[in-house]
C-alpha cells in the first residue's frame, strides 16, 4: 500500500506521505511538523485530491504548510484554499487561539502575511494579539502597525481593557498613528477602535496630518479624542484652521490661547469639547486672556448671550446670574 501510494501520487516525498497518513488522514493535526522544500506541495496536492474541506478542518493546521501557501496566494486555487483557512482561525477559539499563537512564536516577522489575512476577517485578532504573555513590546507594536493597516470596515472589532491600555500607553510606537499617507478607507476603523476603547491622545501635534483627508489628527480632533490641555487644544484649533474645509483661518498657532468666541466661530466640535471642560479650560487661561474677543465687525454682545446660554444648557441649568461665573 505505501509503494503503491508513492507511485500512484507521482512521487510524493516521504517526509510529505508521512504527514498526510499520520495527521491529514488520521486526524490527528500537528503545528510543528517539519515539511521542508517540495513537501508542502506535495500535500496540497494531495488533500486537494482527497477533499478541498479538508481546508476547513483542524487537522490541516501546521505553520509550515500555512507559511508556504501564504507565501504563494499569487496563485487563485492557493488563494482560495488560504482563505479557507483564514476562516477558520478567524474566531481565534481555544484551539485556532493556539495555532495562531504558536505561528506567530515561530515565524515573528515573517508571520506577518497571517495577520495581513486575518485583520480584515477576525474581530478579535487586535484583542488577541495583546492578550498573548510571549510578545514584546516592540514587536506587538510592529504586529498592531501591520493589523491596523489592513483593517475592515465592515468589521466590528473587539476593544478590551488590555487592548485599550494599550494603545494609550504605546501608540507612539506604533507607526500608522504617525503615518500622514494612511487609507482612507482605515480612518473610520481606526477611529471606531479609539472611540470604543475610551483611548486619548495625549499629544495630537504628534499625529498624522497632512489635510483634512490625511492621517489620524484631523479626525481625532472631530471626535474629541485627545487629552483636554493647552497644547492639545492649540493644535485642535489650529489643524482645524488648516484643513481645506475650513473658511476661518483667523487662528494659526500662537502664544495666546483664543478666547471662547473666537474658539466657537473657528470649531464647533472644539468649542463644545471646551464647554465639556469649562473649568479647566478657565484654569488654563492666563490673566490676560481672560477676556472675549472683539474683532471689528462682529457682535460681542452676540456672542456672549450665545455663550452663556450654551453654557447654561451644558450645565442644565437656566440662564440665572446667580448660577454663573463668567470669566471674560
Amino acid at each position: 500500500m505505501l509503494y503503491s501510494t508513492i507511485y500512484t501520487d507521482e512521487g510524493i516525498t516521504k517526509n510529505a506521505l508521512n504527514f498526510i497518513l499520520h495527521h491529514i488522514d488520521g486526524n490527528n493535526p500537528d503545528y510543528q511538523f517539519k515539511l521542508d522544500d517540495k513537501d508542502p506541495e506535495d500535500v496540497l496536492r494531495r488533500i486537494r485530491r482527497k477533499d478541498k474541506a479538508i481546508f476547513h478542518q483542524h487537522r490541516v493546521l501546521n505553520i509550515d504548510l500555512l507559511h508556504y501557501m501564504l507565501s504563494h496566494c499569487d496563485d487563485s486555487e492557493t488563494n482560495q484554499d488560504t482563505d479557507q483557512i483564514i476562516e477558520m482561525l478567524s474566531p481565534l477559539g481555544n484551539e485556532t487561539a493556539e495555532f495562531v499563537s504558536a505561528y506567530l512564536d515561530r515565524l515573528a516577522d515573517d508571520a506577518n502575511p497571517l495577520l495581513v489575512k486575518m485583520a480584515s476577517h477576525s474581530q478579535n485578532l487586535l484583542s488577541f494579539l495583546v492578550q498573548r504573555e510571549t510578545t514584546d513590546t516592540d514587536m506587538l507594536c510592529n504586529q498592531l502597525d501591520v493589523t491596523l493597516h489592513h483593517l475592515s470596515g465592515k468589521i466590528q472589532y473587539t476593544i478590551d481593557g488590555s487592548l485599550a491600555n494599550f494603545l494609550q500607553n504605546h501608540w507612539r510606537s506604533i507607526p500608522i498613528f504617525r503615518d500622514s499617507d494612511i487609507a482612507p478607507t482605515l480612518i473610520e476603523p481606526i477611529i471606531q477602535i479609539l472611540n470604543n476603547g475610551k483611548v486619548r491622545i495625549d499629544s495630537l501635534s504628534e499625529l498624522g496630518y497632512k489635510d483634512s483627508n490625511s492621517g489620524l489628527r484631523h479626525p481625532c480632533v472631530e471626535q474629541n479624542l485627545y487629552v483636554f490641555s493647552r497644547s492639545n487644544l492649540e493644535t485642535a484649533l489650529d489643524t482645524i484652521s488648516q484643513s481645506d474645509n475650513n473658511q476661518d483661518d483667523s487662528y494659526s498657532g500662537c502664544d495666546r490661547l483664543p478666547a471662547l468666541n473666537t474658539i466657537m466661530h473657528i470649531s464647533r466640535t472644539v468649542y463644545a469639547n471646551v464647554l465639556g471642560h469649562l473649568e479647566e479650560y478657565f484654569d488654563l487661561l492666563a490673566d490676560n486672556e481672560k477676556t472675549l474677543d472683539c474683532p471689528s465687525g462682529q457682535n460681542i454682545a452676540d456672542d456672549l448671550f450665545h455663550i452663556l446660554d450654551d453654557i447654561c444648557q451644558q450645565a442644565g441649568q437656566e440662564k440665572s446670574a446667580e448660577n454663573l461665573s463668567i470669566h471674560c
